[in-house]
């Protein structure tokens, strides 16, 4: 929804009294959206996401489990080809630069 107030500027030319209330507009229907007691989100998984969804989530799950075991082993491949590569940049650093990239990734691993 929010994404949709960067084009209020053209929705405001074509319709100048439905833009001029847009904000006012977003900010009740997230309120719809989010308070336990209009439960929204409900309705609108209900109504709307769960019939347009399900079926394509249905198709999508039915062949991913028929493709499972090459989808594993392609990601296993790809995966060990990518730490085989950090591995080999990492050893070739100077002994300050490992020092420092094994602190930064301390650092930055221990605030994620």
């Amino acid at each position: 929804l929010s994404y949709a107030t960067e084009f209020i500027d053209k929705i405001r030319d074509v319709f100048p009294r439905g833009g001029e209330h847009w904000y006012e507009f977003e900010f009740f229907f997230t309120l719809w959206l989010l308070l336990p007691y209009t439960d929204g989100a409900y309705v609108i998984y209900e109504w709307f996401t769960r019939p347009l969804l399900a079926p394509v989530a249905n198709r999508i799950t039915t062949m991913i489990r028929h493709r499972l075991g090459w989808i594993e082993f392609l990601l296993l491949v790809v995966n060990a080809s990518h730490l085989w590569i950090v591995w080999y940049v990492f050893v070739s650093f100077p002994e300050e630069q490992r020092r420092f990239v094994v602190v930064a990734v301390g650092t930055v691993g221990s605030l994620l």
